[in-house]
């Protein structure tokens, strides 16, 4: 009894002592957010000149929010044709929305069918898509770029979406667990009321894991919407929001006393990820209950 009350009182320090480490992690992040956030309002002088680096701002300004989105979010296309902040936000919503698609939906029918379906296969799918987590791939932008060109999907959209529609990586083997873990009574039963394999993978199996699916979608938006590396060199004429934000930093020269406006560009970039947020946060936060099994 000694013994018990001894583990139990170990392991609430264990717990006690875990809960205040990932505390201050979140705290020391919020510190940063709330700083950036503080520092868009400052003016250049009162940041440099006055020195005002960590504490509030003597007088609240916006300036810094308008400049950016007024000039520094305007980028070169092609020779005088110029793109502003309105079609990069545009771009960034076809680019993220699509690839984030196509990227998921490769992903999910592949986990579905290796995790519930026998066929020759199945093996060589699951071991492909853990050997290319492991090994890294260099170089393969020229050859990428290459193929691009010769199938005339260089500088489109729908270019970019093919190429993130690949079904292997960590998230095809979130998918893999989450359908090896639902109960194949649900198939069965659906087989017996006539149901064919679609319709079981659509209507029963999907919803089933869809807070997973939807945590992944939105983890894979955010992650398409804030990288500009990929639009640039396969999308250069349809620049997105991210590398609209990549050119401001250059047009400032990275200084530090152009912090004030960078910020400022990140945080109106920040906006629509945080709105998508707020409204799939339910979604994500929810567990997935399972019940109806009739005997």
């Amino acid at each position: 009894m000694l013994s018990f009350k001894k583990k139990k009182f170990e392991f609430s320090i264990a717990k006690t002592l875990v809960f205040i480490f990932v505390a201050l992690w979140c705290l020391s992040f919020l510190y940063c957010i709330g700083w950036a956030l503080l520092t868009t309002f400052k003016s250049v002088r009162e940041f440099v000149i006055q020195k005002n680096i960590m504490g509030f701002p003597d007088k609240w300004a916006f300036d810094n929010y308008t400049e950016a989105w007024n000039l520094g979010f305007y980028v070169q296309v092609k020779g005088n044709i110029y793109a502003n902040i309105y079609d990069m936000f545009l771009n960034s919503v076809i680019y993220a929305t699509g690839c984030t698609f196509f990227a998921v939906f490769s992903k999910l029918i592949t986990a579905y069918a290796c995790a519930k379906y026998k066929f020759p296969l199945k093996k060589v799918l699951y071991a492909v898509a853990i050997v290319t987590m492991i090994l890294p791939i260099v170089g393969a932008m020229p050859s990428t770029l290459k193929i691009m060109r010769a199938l005339n999907l260089y500088n489109t959209f729908i270019g970019c979406f093919l190429m993130n529609a690949g079904f292997h990586g960590l998230y095809f083997l979130l998918f893999y667990a989450a359908f090896a873990s639902t109960s194949d009574t649900y198939m069965e039963a659906a087989r017996m009321d006539g149901a064919g394999h679609l319709r079981i993978m659509f209507q029963i199996m999907i919803p089933l894991v869809w807070p997973t699916v939807v945590a992944v979608m939105l983890v894979l938006f955010i992650n398409y919407w804030n990288g500009y590396e990929l639009p640039m060199l396969y999308l250069p004429s349809r620049p997105t929001i991210s590398y609209g934000l990549y050119l401001l930093t250059l047009k400032t020269n990275n200084h530090f006393s152009e912090a004030p406006r960078q910020l400022a560009g990140a945080f109106i970039i920040c906006l629509p990820i945080l709105t998508v947020f707020i409204i799939f946060k339910n979604k994500i936060m929810n567990n997935m209950s399972l019940g109806g099994i009739k005997g």
